[in-house]
């Protein structure tokens, strides 16, 4: 979550893969580990969409909190990813 007043508030995340939603997450400041189920798989590959809310615009938000700088920045953000690793699901 890149809002300068993350504690304030949080993102949520819902993730989806190969179009089916698997999880949704409440998404604070720090980085976190999220372990996502991708299913039986269906393929080599598989899509993985994140529908993020709320979003941030920099430019807009930034009025809101007085003690920081303001931004130029018009972009709508949301959340960082760091890239995504599949790891195969243990075996009973």
């Amino acid at each position: 979550n890149g809002h300068p007043r993350t504690s304030d508030r949080p993102v949520e995340v819902v993730v989806g893969v190969d179009g089916e939603t698997v999880a949704t997450l409440e998404v604070t400041g720090d980085w976190k580990t999220y372990p996502v189920p991708l299913g039986s798989g269906r393929g080599d590959f598989a899509l993985l969409t994140l529908d993020v809310s709320p979003t941030f615009r920099p430019y807009s938000d930034f009025r809101r909190y007085p003690d920081l700088a303001p931004s130029e920045d018009i972009r709508c953000l949301g959340v960082a990813v760091r890239e995504p690793a599949a790891r195969p699901a243990a075996i009973r």
